[in-house]
C-alpha cells in the first residue's frame, strides 16, 4: 500500500488507501476483459473474412472447369505467341490461360470484386436464400472488406467492434448464399464421403 500511497496524492488514511486499491483493481480487471473480448472479437472478423474468401476463390476456381465459354470469352483478346503452339493444342493452350487467369484473380481480387464476378458468370435468378432474412449486398460486404483492412493493418486494434455478432453471421450466410448459387448453376455439392474421411 505504500507504494499507492506515493502514486496517488490525497489519501487520507489506511483505509481510504485500501478502497482505492480495490476500485483500481477493479476498472483495471475490466479494462483487461474488454481488452480481451476486443481482441477476441477482431480475430474472429479476421478468420471469417478469410474462410468467406477462400471459399469464393474456390468457386472461381471451379468455374473455371465448369464455365469455360464464360472464360474463353474472357481471355477471347488476348494475344497468343505462335511458338505456344508448338507444345499444346489450342484447347489446352486456352485451358492453361484460364487457369493464368483465374489464379490472378484469387489471388488479387477483392472480396467484393469476386462475389460480382461469380454473379456474372452464375447470373442468378432472384430468390437464392443463404438463411433467414440474409439478402446480398454488395455495399454491406465492402463494409465488413475494408473493416477486416482495418483491423489488420492496425486501425482497428483494441477497440470495440459494434454487433460483430450479426457481422460474423453476414460473413457466413454470404458463403452460404454463394454455395447455393454454385449449386443451382453447376449442380456444386460436398461429397458426404469425404466430410467423413477428413476425420
Amino acid at each position: 500500500m505504500g507504494k499507492l500511497q506515493e502514486l496517488i496524492v490525497g489519501m487520507k488514511d489506511q483505509a481510504d488507501t485500501e478502497k482505492t486499491a480495490r476500485w483500481l483493481s477493479e476498472k483495471l480487471t475490466e479494462q483487461t476483459v474488454k481488452n480481451a473480448s476486443s481482441s477476441v472479437d477482431a480475430a474472429s472478423m479476421v478468420f471469417a473474412h478469410s474462410i468467406l474468401d477462400e471459399g469464393l476463390s474456390s468457386f472461381v476456381e471451379i468455374t473455371g472447369e465448369v464455365a469455360s465459354d464464360y472464360w474463353k470469352e474472357k481471355i477471347g483478346g488476348r494475344k497468343i505467341e505462335v511458338a505456344a503452339l508448338n507444345d499444346q493444342t489450342l484447347e489446352q493452350l486456352l485451358r492453361t490461360m484460364i487457369r493464368k487467369e483465374v489464379a490472378t484473380i484469387q489471388r488479387n481480387e477483392s472480396l467484393i470484386g469476386k462475389c460480382q464476378l461469380l454473379h456474372a458468370i452464375c447470373k442468378p435468378c432472384t430468390g437464392i436464400s443463404a438463411s433467414g432474412d440474409y439478402k446480398f449486398e454488395g455495399a454491406t460486404v465492402s463494409e465488413l472488406d475494408k473493416l477486416r483492412q482495418d483491423i489488420v493493418h492496425g486501425d482497428l486494434l483494441g477497440q470495440e467492434i459494434e454487433n460483430v455478432q450479426s457481422k460474423l453471421d453476414y460473413l457466413r450466410q454470404t458463403w452460404n448464399y454463394f454455395f447455393v448459387m454454385m449449386h443451382n448453376s453447376f449442380g456444386l455439392r460436398i461429397n458426404p464421403a469425404m466430410m467423413s474421411a477428413s476425420g
